[in-house]
């Protein structure tokens, strides 16, 4: 295996990347033609979310409302991995939007040979030189290997950490430095700050922006939402925050990208829109991220958020113009779901398009007209790149229902 680093944070910190290998995995995924809804202009990238593979019988969430198919994600990430890998053209880069894992593996006793069994499946995809597979890290990645260094050379075989950082694509695809580029990608970590942490300095601040919104013992076990205002229901442990200084990077990044002419996206593993979840999974500073996006990426420089976490999904149009999605998890439907498919950004044409077997699976309802997806793409507009946009307001209340991952 080769890993590749590209576009290091300011900060220090980089996103690991395992290389592409030079054979294909599976036979051929069922679906609809891909070809003839292909752009020659455009930029294409495979997306997945919230594998959580365990070697264990189906289960439910905590509530016992939704069953949870450990193993048949694992055959889900497989049939991916073939689809990916069946495209005319290599894609660029493969984003795994974290939680890979459950943290059952861990009370099993089985965290790695689990993320082995899951990277084994990853390091058969093929993409074009330079891409591979951007590996992001999820609350359950923390519950199973709560060190971050640790878990960045497990994930590559090298020291580093897969935290925040940006990389460049071309038009043609190419993965680079950050200001090489048409269009810069931006990851976050989302748990700079977390009770997850191994740090007891980290920990207690995580504690302390905690106590401020939730008064439950957020260190045991139960429904730490409970009684918490529709605002605050953020506040529960499985959640982190991103933290000044990323806030801080993720500004001058934007900034940078806007002063070349480049297009964003920006990939997390949490949504950072209380509209496109179910209004409990965000970041304890979502807002501070939204106002950052909107101040120094309006105006068209950034296009969209995609994001996991929550396993049902969700959608939104941010009120800075940007699209925010996120992805199904393969462990809601298991071997008879196709919760996977292909991003394909096109800025000439200015639109996004997904692709995927079975794209119910993977976007929400809301994303297609009367509720229902095909194997058809689905398009949004993406805005035009204009000059730089002034800050807009905070998005309202969400009244949806918690929901804990």
């Amino acid at each position: 295996m080769r890993a590749h680093r590209v576009g290091l944070a300011a900060s220090g910190a980089a996103l690991v990347y395992l290389g592409a290998q030079a054979s294909a995995f599976g036979a051929r995924a069922e679906g609809a033609p891909r070809a003839a809804f292909r752009s020659t202009s455009a930029i294409r990238f495979g997306v997945i979310a919230d594998v959580q593979y365990a070697d264990a019988d189906d289960g439910t969430n905590f509530a016992r409302t939704v069953k949870r198919h450990y193993r048949g994600a694992l055959v889900q990430l497989t049939r991916a991995v073939a689809y990916w890998n069946d495209e005319p053209e290599p894609l660029a880069f493969v984003a795994n939007l974290g939680d890979v894992i459950d943290g059952l593996c861990a009370k099993l006793g089985q965290s790695e040979r689990a993320l082995d069994d899951v990277l084994s499946r990853f390091r058969r995809v093929v993409t074009a030189e330079g891409g591979g597979v951007v590996h992001l890290k999820g609350n359950h990645e923390l519950y199973n290997f709560p060190d971050v260094e640790e878990l960045g050379k497990r994930l590559d075989g090298l020291a580093g950490s897969p935290e925040y950082c940006s990389f460049g694509l071309s038009p043609a695809g190419a993965v680079g430095a950050a200001r090489s580029g048409s269009v810069r990608v931006i990851a976050l970590d989302p748990y700079q700050v977390a009770m997850m942490s191994p740090s007891e300095q980290v920990r207690s601040e995580a504690r302390r922006m905690l106590a401020q919104h939730n008064p439950h013992n957020v260190e045991g076990e139960g429904n730490w939402a409970v009684g918490l205002a529709s605002d605050k229901r953020h506040f529960v442990p499985y959640n982190g925050a991103l933290g000044t200084p990323q806030l801080q990077w993720l500004a001058a990044e934007l900034r940078d990208a806007a002063a070349l002419g480049q297009r964003v996206v920006v990939l997390a593993h949490t949504p950072l829109h209380p509209h496109a979840c179910g209004g409990s999974t965000m970041p304890w500073d979502y807002e501070d991220a939204l106002r950052v996006l909107r101040d120094e990426g309006g105006g068209g420089v950034v296009v969209a958020v995609f994001a996991g976490h929550d396993h049902t999904g969700g959608y939104a149009q941010d009120a800075g113009g940007f699209h925010h999605v996120t992805f199904q998890s393969p462990l809601n439907l298991g071997e008879s779901g196709d919760c996977y498919g292909i991003v394909e950004l096109d800025c000439e044409r200015r639109f996004l398009a997904f692709h995927g077997p079975r794209l119910r699976d993977l976007l929400p309802a809301r994303l297609a007209q009367g509720g229902a997806l095909d194997n058809s793409p689905c398009r949004l507009t993406i805005d035009p790149l204009v000059s730089r946009a002034q800050p807009l307001p905070s998005v309202a209340d969400n009244e949806s229902q918690t929901v804990r991952v």
